[in-house]
């Protein structure tokens, strides 16, 4: 019916890539990834020894509140199987809610050791952050901080991590025991392993998230630089 546009523009180069793979209908080209443009307004982590005395994990709910209660439920149960000595859990809700809707919802389940993000000092950086189905993940890998994605049971299945970016910096779970066993794993990481994948994570926000120039935005628009 002629509404779909010809020409596509994606975020980054390997999402063109694989596009092109798949279809040879469209025009595929790069643009600015608007949304995600703070990722190159920050530097990249620095190699800095990982504390051994402290884990920071960071939980980021959905904007459904239901989705982000069992993914809260499910870090905390996983956390509790392994003891919370030396992990910090802090958790960050969508910006539409309200952190004690979710205190109230879970009861006692919320420990003291359970930490609101807000508090956290801008300094601080997770270790390991635990989310949703979201292009999240993909966005914290590109910052350097490795994933745990918690999968959804109601609906499609559905992973935003595309195939092509290596499982040693993420994992998908659906259960309290593979969260808890992936947290061991990320946890156990030496300070080499931690540089390594720092290293790729660079490499990936590379790939799939183009920064937000002048030329990428006359180039999306069709205006040329005079």
């Amino acid at each position: 019916n002629k509404v779909v546009p010809s020409k596509l523009s994606m975020i980054g180069k390997r999402f063109r890539d694989d596009m092109n793979s798949r279809s040879s209908k469209y025009k595929v080209e790069i643009g600015p990834a608007f949304r995600f443009g703070h990722l190159w307004e920050t530097q990249d982590l620095k190699d800095q020894d990982q504390d051994q005395d402290s884990f920071i994990v960071l939980v980021a709910g959905s904007i459904f509140f239901d989705e982000s209660i069992n993914i809260i439920k499910l870090a905390i149960s996983s956390i509790n199987r392994i003891k919370s000595n030396g992990i910090k859990l802090f958790i960050k809700v969508h910006p539409t809610m309200n952190i004690e809707n979710f205190k109230n919802h879970i009861g006692n389940e919320w420990s003291q050791y359970i930490n609101d993000a807000q508090d956290m000092d801008s300094q601080m950086i997770p270790d390991l952050i635990i989310s949703g189905m979201s292009s999240f993940g993909l966005e914290a890998i590109g910052s350097g901080i490795p994933v745990i994605l918690i999968e959804s049971m109601i609906g499609l299945p559905y992973n935003p991590i595309p195939e092509t970016v290596p499982n040693i910096l993420w994992r998908k779970c659906r259960s309290s025991k593979e969260i808890s066993s992936a947290i061991d794993y990320f946890r156990n990481h030496s300070n080499e392993e931690i540089h390594k994948n720092r290293v790729l994570s660079t490499t990936i926000k590379k790939d799939y998230f183009e920064p937000v120039t002048k030329e990428g935005v006359y180039r999306l628009l069709d205006f040329s630089i005079n």
